[in-house]
């Protein structure tokens, strides 16, 4: 290509025309065509389309200024390369392509080149300063319809030119009229997604099969979308965001750069239909929306998710921090805690975890450390745990303290795992304790015992006729400090469960329970931790 570019004899660039393009065909220009140099607006008055050697996408289209044909514009390119509807930039080189043409663009009048630019990387040509060329259709002599838009040039051929500075425009359409719009239609509409199909647009020149769609989706102001298609009449729009109104705009256009829109459709997507689940952390509920990273939610760092098929929260190196709500607040029947690696539920001025009259199991090899509120001014809420319902600890470790109790309520079962747990001594709450107001009986122990603080029991006190049990220290006081709860430990178990059936404390032989200390009642019989005791 470089040896057959001439570089300065008008004579060179004609044996060069002559050399490189076969079969000219002339076609008469379009009145409107025209090129404009100089400020000086020149009208295409024919036009010549050649193709050229070892390049079969090769192309050179030769517009003429004069009857004489002694003035004229010269393009050249490859169609694949440089006639895509893409508008090419005449002050850069173009990258290496061996065996396809570059572009070349010459000016020719009379006797003189004015310029001679090409895209070849080389310095035996000048570039433009400015300017964008942008070609459609196919401008080879097989099919010779197209357009050629040259816009803003500016170029002083140094090299192979006058060296003086020039300005083109260049506007040239084999036919000026526009296709005729086909029907857009908007077929399913998803979440992320709309469906749409067309009928083809229809032109006096271009067949269907080589018009050029293109789709354009605006969401907003911001955001905008495009597509280009040919010869086809469908497509789907993905990866959109769910309640979001979109205005979609399909132009279609011909060989010749005429276009026509179809009319413009407004298109909702659906709102994100999330299921709901009966678990709130920090406040929030968790969806199918956010479930898969429950990070999300405001309050929680780390790895946290949640499985609804398999009813598991898994809490890998997780911090749920609630500053008004329950760390966690659950609903669902079966909910498995998995905890990986320390992990931690907090709420500042709620419960750590509110269990609603569910069954839950905290399983893991990790450690989860559940932190209640100690200065809300309703002291149910001055809890680590709340428990409504069943709550299984099993082979893992849990740590709980709250500004009144760290485990209370509901139904409890300890199966080969280490647990601390402590309440609050400075609660003013008839219930405060480390684990207190257990339902109806003891709690199971499994491969796992209390092992601190030494000389504890259960405690049976009725309430509202129901048994509840709280466990208290050696000194027959509701324990508020740390109560441990160690693997594979024996501990208290046996004789836990012996006393748990009787009444420990003091009650009148009619069942009423008396506080104080025995030495400090009046002579009587009394019932003490469960045998008929007189005092005298």
């Amino acid at each position: 290509m470089k040896n057959n570019l001439s570089k300065s004899m008008y004579a060179a660039i004609a044996a060069l025309f002559i050399a490189m393009f076969s079969l000219p065909q002339q076609v008469q220009a379009q009145n409107e065509d025209f090129i404009s140099i100089d400020g000086v607006k020149k009208s295409i008055v024919s036009t010549k389309f050649a193709g050229g050697n070892g390049d079969a996408n090769a192309f050179s289209v030769t517009l003429y200024l004069s009857e004489d044909k002694k003035e004229f514009v010269e393009i050249c390119g490859n169609k694949d390369l440089h006639a895509n509807y893409n508008c090419i930039e005449l002050d850069k080189y173009e990258s290496v392509h061996v065996g396809k043409w570059y572009w070349i663009i010459t000016y020719v009048k009379g006797n003189s080149i004015p310029f001679f630019s090409s895209g070849i990387k080389d310095d035996t040509y000048s570039l433009f300063s400015s300017g964008k060329l942008c070609i459609t259709g196919d401008p080879r002599p097989s099919r010779k319809i197209c357009s050629i838009q040259l816009f803003d040039g500016k170029i002083t051929d140094t090299k192979n030119g006058d060296k003086e500075e020039h300005t083109i425009t260049i506007d040239y359409k084999h036919e000026r009229k526009a296709p005729t719009a086909g029907e857009l239609t908007v077929g399913k509409i998803t979440e992320n997604s709309i469906a749409l199909s067309w009928t083809h647009a229809t032109d006096e020149t271009t067949p269907q099969d080589k018009l050029r769609y293109e789709l354009y989706c605006k969401k907003g102001s911001t955001e905008n979308c495009e597509e280009v298609f040919f010869n086809t009449t469908s497509y789907t729009l993905t990866d959109l965001k769910p309640g979001a109104q979109y205005s979609l705009k399909l132009q279609a256009t011909d060989e010749s750069g005429n276009s026509v829109t179809y009319a413009e459709q407004t298109v909702t997507t659906t709102s994100q239909t999330q299921e709901v689940y009966s678990l709130k952390i920090a406040g929030v509920a968790v969806t199918s929306a956010n479930c898969d990273d429950l990070s999300v939610i405001k309050g929680v760092t780390g790895k946290a998710k949640y499985n609804n098929d398999s009813k598991t929260l898994t809490l890998d190196g997780a911090t749920i921090h609630a500053t008004s709500a329950h760390g966690l607040e659950n609903r669902i029947d079966g909910l498995i805690i998995r905890v990986t690696n320390e992990s931690a539920i907090t709420s500042d001025k709620k419960v750590g975890i509110w269990n609603m009259d569910k069954d839950i199991s905290i399983i893991g090899d990790g450690k989860l450390t559940l932190t209640g509120s100690s200065t809300a001014s309703d002291d149910k809420y001055n809890k680590a745990v709340f428990n409504q319902g069943t709550i299984t600890i099993r082979d893992c470790s849990v740590e709980a303290s709250g500004g009144s109790n760290g485990l209370y309520g509901g139904y409890w079962t300890f199966d080969n795992c280490n647990v601390r747990a402590k309440g609050g001594s400075k609660s003013n709450s008839n219930h405060k304790g480390s684990i207190a107001w257990v339902w109806d009986r003891i709690p199971t122990f499994t491969d796992c015992a209390i092992t601190s603080p030494s000389g504890t029991y259960w405690e049976e006190i009725e309430e509202y006729e129901y048994p509840y049990f709280y466990l208290y220290d050696s000194e027959r006081n509701v324990l508020t400090d740390w109560v441990v709860i160690s693997k594979g430990a024996s501990g208290i178990k046996s004789a836990a469960t012996e006393t748990a059936a009787k009444k420990h404390g003091i009650y009148t032989l009619d069942g009423v329970r008396i506080n104080g200390k025995f030495e400090s009642l009046p002579a009587g019989i009394y019932i003490v931790d469960g045998k008929k005791t007189v005092k005298k």
